[in-house]
């Protein structure tokens, strides 16, 4: 398989022509991570062989946001088939990312884990999937991984810290929020933010929600960041949905924690993975576009908190920087995360 992660379409075309026989998958990027280090507008290429692993790679058209739950529900039956045990999934930037893994759920009666993200872009404007045939903005994209051999994990951690107590979502249609506790949503962020609530970058990059999935707060909450304000209808649109009759609490997000969430993501699948002195591992961290903005100048450091967990294991890191990420917890339920560290480990046993 060969991996790729980034924009330079002259790159992409190059790297395909020079592995005719691979499976390729990847996507554009709002930045790239390779090794220790984070990149704009380049092309990463991580090249895998696996001796025992049968692969295979599925595209489905993308028409429309209102397709989203179809195009999740019908990549995983283009790849489920005997043996199959886990898939890396890449979509379009804009897409509806809930409904994406709702549809993945529907269809993922074996509970097998799959993961990856939201294709991104540095101008928020244009994004695609990559496979054999090029670039594709209009599609969704999986490569699925079969056999006893192979392993796949996925791990994620937010970082952000609550500084409110839960509140419900009394009213909300899709990924808008109008009523909690009966209030306007503005006056929710108002009580904690006072003049700042005017200032939409400051309220989008360091001030998202977590909301519960199951209608209580807990450990694995969904982050939700705010990406704009309707002033006349008090209402607050974030990039993933807030459902009616959840709970959620305000958040704040800060260099420090961040760091703090990635490094308990790579714990997590570190303490997971069965080591081996000959075992390669292939990590593709999926971190979110928010995470890179608030970090500014200390955004090596998210990485270099994976590193050193796995110091001493022979690894490779290829990742990104995404408007979504895509991640199956425990309990095999696939959701979109936001302002989160999606850690992905895949090796053979």
């Amino acid at each position: 398989m060969v991996l790729l992660f980034g924009n330079p379409v002259v790159a992409v075309n190059e790297v395909i022509k020079n592995f005719p026989k691979s499976h390729i998958i990847g996507c554009s990027t709002a930045g790239e991570i390779h090794d220790a280090n984070q990149y704009l507008n380049t092309l990463t290429v991580t090249v895998c062989r696996l001796e025992r692993t049968n692969m295979k790679v599925a595209r489905i058209p993308y028409k429309d946001y209102d397709q989203s739950f179809a195009c999740g529900e019908q990549l995983y039956q283009a790849l489920d088939r005997e043996g199959f045990c886990g898939a890396l999934v890449f979509g379009n930037g804009f897409m509806n990312g809930d409904q994406f893994s709702r549809g993945i759920n529907k269809a993922n009666q074996k509970k097998v884990v799959i993961a990856g993200g939201l294709a991104g872009d540095p101008l928020i404007k244009d994004t695609w999937i990559i496979d054999r045939d090029g670039i594709h903005r209009d599609a969704v994209i999986g490569l699925g991984f079969y056999g006893a051999g192979v392993e796949l994990m996925v791990s994620s951690h937010a970082g952000v810290t609550p500084i409110g107590v839960e509140r419900t979502v009394t009213k909300s249609v899709r990924n808008t929020l109008y009523e909690v506790d009966g209030k306007p949503a503005l006056s929710f962020y108002e009580e904690f933010l006072g003049e700042k609530i005017l200032r939409i970058d400051q309220l989008a990059i360091q001030y998202p929600i977590a909301v519960s999935k199951d209608y209580r707060i807990k450990d694995d909450e969904l982050i939700r960041t705010p990406f704009g304000i309707n002033q006349e209808e008090k209402s607050i649109t974030y990039t993933g949905e807030v459902p009616e009759g959840s709970k959620i609490r305000l958040m704040m997000a800060a260099t420090d924690n961040l760091i703090d969430g990635s490094e308990k993501a790579a714990q997590q699948i570190f303490q997971r993975h069965a080591k081996g002195d000959n075992t390669q591992y292939l990590l593709i961290p999926v971190s979110c576009l928010t995470r890179k903005l608030v970090m500014g100048e200390f955004v090596d450091d998210e990485i270099e908190s994976i590193r050193d967990q796995f110091k001493s294991q022979k690894y490779v890191v290829n990742g990104f920087y995404a408007f979504g990420e895509i991640a199956t917890d425990a309990s095999g339920i696939c959701s979109l995360h936001n302002q989160t560290m999606n850690l992905i480990m895949l090796y053979e046993k």
